[in-house]
């Protein structure tokens, strides 16, 4: 996981030793990131789970409930994920990039496992927010995606105009990619 990961992982340690626990955790939410940067799947769900063990609570057990449930879509243990999704919705203040990531894991994760209803209430949640970055148009091009493939084409495309209308002069590359792979699946779909 780096050196960064390496480096939060003993300063969790001895925040543990030290009967810090929230310390402990906060830590063991940064190493459990840059496990995921670094492509450790594994270590990522396994250095989260330390942090939840730890006794992370809000915002942080949100976050490492937002990195296991990324690695563990990669790993393609989609109910885990989803599980990992949902935790980290209700814990992280709505509307921040974090909280819109959960909401990317979760509706690719109820996609794949055919859980409509699961999708159109997310979807619901989603367009109760304000239209504002990058991470909000990637977690509503995913939804619109997961929509459209199973076979809710109008609500699909609802959301898909929505982004269509999105300026994404600025956005990174990443972003686009999200977008226009969703407007891919609409024309192919």
């Amino acid at each position: 996981a780096g050196a960064r990961g390496a480096a939060a992982a003993v300063l969790a340690e001895h925040h543990e030793r030290g009967g810090d626990r929230a310390g402990a955790a906060l830590h063991w939410a940064q190493a459990a990131e840059q496990a995921l940067k670094a492509d450790d799947l594994a270590g990522a769900v396994a250095t989260a789970e330390r942090g939840v063990a730890a006794g992370a609570t809000g915002e942080t057990l949100g976050l490492l409930r937002s990195v296991q449930a990324e690695a563990l879509r990669w790993r393609g243990d989609f109910a885990a994920c989803a599980r990992a999704a949902a935790e980290a919705l209700r814990e992280l203040p709505k509307g921040e990039d974090r909280w819109w990531g959960a909401v990317r894991q979760l509706a690719f994760a109820c996609g794949v496992r055919g859980e409509l209803d699961h999708l159109l209430a997310l979807a619901a949640v989603a367009a109760e927010e304000p239209r504002r970055g990058g991470a909000r148009l990637q977690a509503e091009a995913v939804v619109a995606t997961s929509l459209r493939l199973l076979g809710r084409r109008e609500q699909a495309d609802e959301i898909l105009a929505a982004i269509e209308a999105a300026d994404l002069g600025r956005e990174l590359g990443s972003v686009r990619a999200s977008v226009h792979g969703a407007l891919e699946t609409r024309a192919r779909f």
